[in-house]
């Protein structure tokens, strides 16, 4: 026998119908008044937008500088086993 369908959107009352919704109430003071203007918001999402564009920017800077250094210790390792052979070979 198929469930009821009120048991398959995940009703927690044990016949599986839906709870009686509760209603809203208004405010005592009415709706308050936006705090902040449109033009606040598109200002402050600008200026998240410049933000993230600096953080990428910056990122992309220090991935290099880590490619930088990361290169500059393999010539430096590639040196000292230069150096470490031709110790080697002079050695008596």
């Amino acid at each position: 026998m198929p469930e009821p369908a009120a048991a398959e959107s995940g009703s927690t009352e044990p016949d599986g119908t839906e709870p009686a919704p509760t209603p809203l109430l208004h405010p005592a003071e009415g709706i308050p008044e936006l705090s902040v203007t449109v033009r606040q918001i598109a200002a402050a999402a600008e200026e998240a937008g410049s933000a993230s564009r600096q953080a990428a920017t910056a990122s992309a800077e220090q991935a290099r500088g880590a490619e930088d250094l990361a290169a500059a210790i393999e010539e430096i390792a590639s040196l000292a086993d230069e150096l470490k052979q031709r110790n080697s070979s002079t050695a008596p």
